[in-house]
This record gives structure tokens, C-alpha cells and sequence, in this order.
């Protein structure tokens, strides 16, 4: 029976435990042979510290005799390289010093992690290490000098890992005070604590006894300071023969869905169903312009199929908790740079922006003067996974666009933060979506959004309104991953529903409705109003204007020709019904309830 490690970055665990582990040991070997010094940066929950755990027990001299377990069935395994288990291992990872406190406590921290760490490095090497290891209390890096020297003269080689080399330094970047980026830059700053650190780490490279280091993170913010001092590194992260280091691809979670689908007894709609769901809420990565296959968050990937697995049904939550964090750094973004009106463009389907490049390596200085068109801010929202690769776009270059639901689902959780202030607002648009979802009843949410969204937005000359602008609003208020699937430009024979929420399988008990959406603006010029004479019209008054028949004459064919098919889609158990949504300027939204 199958079994997966959720959040289980443990190497030895997976296989001592018989845990399913997709095989990526292939790498090792690729790496071995061309880079000795490795900067591998991707999103959080993203693989890396399952990789370095990895390496550390191919490389770990002190894990020879568990080798044909862990590896044995394994691509490195049937063909290892020389070097396998020939290295005393040091790992370092930096996403457990603390960012808080004045100067001298963080730097304590990271002096407590690594003397921590050099403490553990003693006790597991004692047989093979000759000389005394001294651990400096107050002095960290003399510390680790003294376990290079001790390394060296016991005629061995070291293999030094840093996980999450970025992330203390990012914390203090996000936290967005003046004492905060003081500390960060005097932790960076040419006599700094990690100038300092990685100047040493270079100069131990020189005596010949620190052999290969492998550094992960999530950005390059502390690449452009850090390389002066350990200048040898060697950038990985855009190289596309390491596209797929971590992260899983299209036909391994096809491969390994199939398995589970089959132990749960589901039949062939179910896995295809299935397939499609995970596709849409988790897939859709591309670190590489000329890749050619997206990867998978396997995180999210491996706590979708752990559920099935163990219910034989979907997860109530298709936005895992471990991504709380990548919207709270969302948020920051929005606030900081401006970015309100980003996240509209962004957010539907289609929704995209470009740069001429990704930037390998910036400054928090260059942070700290972000605008939503800056290059650093794209460059950045991609490192952090909540932008992705795909394309070119014309005279532009890079296409970056939300890579799938899940991520899409942060941008329409940080548009209802910006746009509903307090708990009652909150409370009235969640009234409104559960009577539009179970009741069919559009009213409610539509005078919603003309009585307090289009009153705040309409003085604001920054947003850019249109009809996509109003669809975004109701895509961000109806958003329900617990119960539907919502598909944005849903290819439906040979046109695009602009909005389709379809019940999930699991909640098709529960009542709730399917819903197509066909979302149209009138601005005030076609209609030939002026504001106020708009919001003194009745309902029945800009119904019968021209231009707001003209619009809905449209959408009507649009529905009469979308709907029968969707209904197929669907299958027997759909509940659909259709609805039109009229903006009229930024003065008036009225909804129109379409009979089957």
C-alpha cells in the first residue's frame, strides 16, 4: 500500500520507512561532474530541503553501510559515482535563526545554530575525527574554522549544505521597519556577520579541504552581497538542465495518481477528474524559458494525494496552510509597491505581465524602491512563486503570469483584504455569495459591490476600470475552493464562458449550484450618460438604453450558445444556471437571472 511523507524532508525517513520518494538521484551525478558550488533558489515548500538531505546521505561517509538501502533501487544507486560516501557532511539551515531582536541577538542566533549544528558534527564523526573540534560560544566562525582544521587533518574531505540561506535576511526585508533594514544592511555590509561568514566559507574552500558546498534559497536578495565574499558560486537556478530538480512533472503525478485512484477502487472518470483537479490548483511552474514540460508544487501536490489516499475523496482545502506565509508576503508586495491595481491585471485567466529578464541578483536597496512596473518587483513575485514563466509577450519579453488556482486563490483572498475594510463588509459579501451559490439569487452581492466597491474605486483615476475589473470583484467574492472549481475564459466549443464555478464532486450532495457568468461593461460615453443621471436611472431605464441592449443581446448569445455545452461537460448532476452581470460605468451593476 502506499504511503507519502507529507512535510517530510527527510531523506533516510522516506526509504527506512517505505514512503513513496520520486526518484531525482539522477542529478547527483550531473552535478558532480560540472558544478562544485551550487545557488539553487525556488519558492518555499518547493523540495529543496528533501534535496540537500538527499546529498548528505549519498556523500556521508558516516552512512556508508546504509547505502544500498537508501539507494540501492535508485538511478544513483544502480550506477554511483566515486565520491559516494567519501565526504564528512556539515549542514547548516538558516530558516531557524530567528529575525527578531536588536543586531547582536540575531547574530547570536545564527552563532547558536551553527555551534549547534558543529556540536552535532562532533558526535556523529567522533570515530574519524582526531582532533578536538573547540566550540566558541561567542564566536561561531571560529568555530567552524576549528572543525575545517580538524577535517583537514584527519586527511578527509568536507561537503558543507546551507538550506534557506536567504531566509532570516528576508524576514527582516519583509517586515518593512527602518530598525529592520538597518539590521539587514549591517549584517550585509562589507564587514557584516554574513559577508564575513561566507568570506570564511571561501577561504576554507582555498585550503583544499571544503570540497563542494550547496546553497538553496528563495531569493537572490542577498546574492548580490554575499557573491563578493564567496565569489565561486555558481548560479543554477535558471539553468534548464536542473529545471526539474524539484517539483514533480505532468506524467509523475499521472503515474503516481493512477496508483492511488486504483487502491481507492475509482474508476477511470474519477482519475481523470482527479488529474484535472490537480492540474488546475497545483501545477503550472516554469523556472526556464525554454523548458519544456511545468512542474508541480509537490508540496501541495504530495498533501492532495496523501488525503485521497487515506479518504478515498479530495481535501476540503485546496490552499494548504503552508502557503500563509506567500500571502502575507503578497500582501506586503500589493501595500508597498503599490500594487493594488497589479493584483486586477493579474488575476483573471490570461492576466499577464512581462520584463526583458529576470534579475540573477539584486540589493535590498533595490527592494526597498519597488513599483508594480519595476523589473525587481516582477523578478521578485517570481522567485517567490507567485508569478511564474510562460512565453514572450510582444515588445515586452518575459511573460509572467499566476502559475495555477491555488496561487490565484492568494491574489483573491489579498483583493477582498484591500477592497473590505471590516468584519461587516465581510460579513454582507459572504451573505451575498451563499445566495447566489445555493439560491441562484444575484442581487444581494450585485448591490453590494455598486453601493461600496464602485463608491471607493471611483475617484481613483490609478484603476484602470473595465469589465474585466468588475469580473475580478466577483471572482474574488464567489471564490470557494472548498466546494467548487472556478475556471475563468473556460474554452466551451468554439468560444470563453467569462466565469464558470462548478460544484466539486465531493459537495454535489450539498446542493449548491453550477454557475455560468457573463460579465459585460457599458461605459458611460457608449451609453451617452453623465454620472448622476446613471445612478438616477431605474433598473427598467438602462435596460432599454441602446447600448445596454446591444451588450446584452450578446451575452445572451453568448449563454444560449455556452450553456448546452457545459451542461454536457458537467454530466447529469449539474445544477447550472446562467446569469448575466451588467456594469454600467462606474455607477451601476445590475444582474440578469438567464432561464434554462
Amino acid at each position: 500500500m502506499l504511503r507519502f511523507g507529507y512535510g517530510t524532508a527527510d531523506f533516510p525517513k522516506l526509504r527506512n520507512q517505505n514512503l513513496w520518494y520520486q526518484d531525482r538521484t539522477a542529478f547527483i551525478r550531473v552535478l558532480e561532474n560540472t558544478v562544485y558550488y551550487p545557488v539553487f533558489l525556488r519558492p518555499r515548500r518547493f523540495g529543496k530541503s528533501l534535496w540537500l538531505s538527499t546529498l548528505a546521505s549519498y556523500y556521508d561517509l558516516a552512512q556508508a553501510e546504509a547505502f544500498e538501502r537508501l539507494f540501492g533501487d535508485l538511478d544513483i544507486g544502480r550506477n554511483p559515482t566515486p565520491l559516494h560516501n567519501q565526504y564528512f557532511v556539515l549542514r547548516w539551515d538558516f530558516s531557524n535563526v530567528a529575525a527578531y531582536g536588536d543586531l547582536t541577538q540575531i547574530m547570536q542566533s545564527l552563532f547558536n545554530h551553527i555551534n549547534i549544528r558543529i556540536g552535532g558534527f562532533c558526535s556523529q564523526y567522533r570515530q574519524w575525527i582526531r582532533d578536538e573540534i573547540k566550540i566558541d560560544d561567542s564566536d561561531a566562525l571560529a568555530s567552524f574554522q576549528s572543525l575545517v582544521e580538524a577535517v583537514q587533518n584527519s586527511n578527509g574531505k568536507l561537503y558543507l549544505l546551507i538550506d534557506e540561506y536567504d531566509n532570516f535576511a528576508n524576514e527582516l526585508a519583509f517586515s518593512d521597519t527602518s530598525e529592520a533594514v538597518d539590521r539587514f544592511n549591517a549584517l550585509t555590509q562589507t564587514d557584516g556577520l554574513l559577508k564575513s561568514l561566507f568570506n570564511i566559507i571561501k577561504g576554507m574552500v582555498g585550503t583544499g579541504t571544503l570540497d563542494r558546498v550547496f546553497i538553496t534559497g528563495v531569493s537572490p536578495m542577498l546574492l548580490a552581497d554575499i557573491t563578493s565574499g564567496f565569489n565561486i558560486a555558481q548560479d543554477i537556478t535558471h539553468r534548464v538542465e536542473y529545471h526539474d530538480l524539484c517539483g514533480f512533472t505532468e506524467n509523475e503525478i499521472a503515474t503516481i495518481l493512477r496508483q492511488v485512484t486504483d487502491e481507492c477502487g475509482l474508476g477511470a472518470a474519477q482519475y481523470d477528474d482527479a488529474l484535472d483537479t490537480m492540474r488546475r490548483f497545483y501545477n503550472g511552474y516554469t523556472f526556464n524559458e525554454d523548458a519544456t514540460t511545468r512542474l508541480y508544487n509537490p508540496t501541495l501536490a504530495l498533501y492532495f494525494l496523501d488525503h485521497v489516499r487515506r479518504t478515498c475523496k479530495y481535501p476540503n482545502e485546496m490552499l494548504d496552510v503552508n502557503l500563509s506565509l506567500d500571502q502575507a508576503k503578497l500582501e506586503y508586495m500589493a501595500r508597498r509597491a503599490g500594487g493594488e491595481q497589479f493584483l486586477f491585471d493579474l488575476a483573471p485567466h490570461g492576466g499577464a505581465v512581462g520584463v526583458p529578464n529576470i534579475i540573477h541578483s539584486f540589493h535590498l536597496r533595490d527592494m526597498m524602491d519597488m513599483r508594480a512596473d519595476n523589473i525587481t518587483y516582477r523578478s521578485l513575485l517570481y522567485y517567490l512563486g507567485i508569478l511564474t514563466l510562460n512565453g514572450y509577450l510582444p515588445e515586452q519579453g518575459l511573460r509572467l503570469e499566476i502559475p495555477n488556482l491555488v496561487t490565484r486563490g492568494l491574489y483573491f483572498q489579498q483583493i477582498r483584504r484591500f477592497t473590505l475594510p471590516d468584519a461587516q463588509h465581510i460579513q454582507k459579501v459572504t451573505e451575498g455569495a451563499r445566495r447566489w451559490r445555493w439560491r441562484g439569487e444575484p442581487q444581494f452581492l450585485c448591490e453590494f459591490v455598486e453601493q461600496n466597491f464602485l463608491k471607493t474605486f471611483s475617484n481613483r483615476d490609478y484603476v484602470q476600470f473595465s469589465e474585466q475589473t468588475v469580473k475580478i470583484i466577483f471572482m474574488a467574492y464567489l471564490y470557494d475552493d472548498l466546494n467548487y472549481l472556478l475556471r475563468s475564459e473556460l474554452e466551451v466549443g468554439r468560444g470563453y464562458d467569462d466565469v464558470v464555478m462548478t460544484v466539486r464532486p465531493a459537495s454535489r450532495l450539498r446542493g449548491m449550484l453550477d454557475l455560468l457568468i457573463e460579465f459585460k461593461y457599458v461605459s458611460l460615453a457608449e451609453a451617452k450618460l453623465d454620472g448622476a443621471t446613471a445612478r438616477s436611472l431605474s433598473r427598467e431605464q438602462i435596460m432599454a438604453l441602446p447600448a445596454v441592449q446591444t451588450a446584452l443581446a450578446q451575452a445572451h448569445a453568448q449563454l444560449n450558445r455556452y450553456a448546452p455545452q457545459l451542461r454536457a461537460i458537467i454530466g447529469p448532476d449539474q445544477r447550472l444556471r446562467s446569469f448575466i452581470v451588467l456594469a454600467l460605468g462606474f455607477e451601476r451593476i445590475l444582474p440578469i437571472v438567464v432561464e434554462a
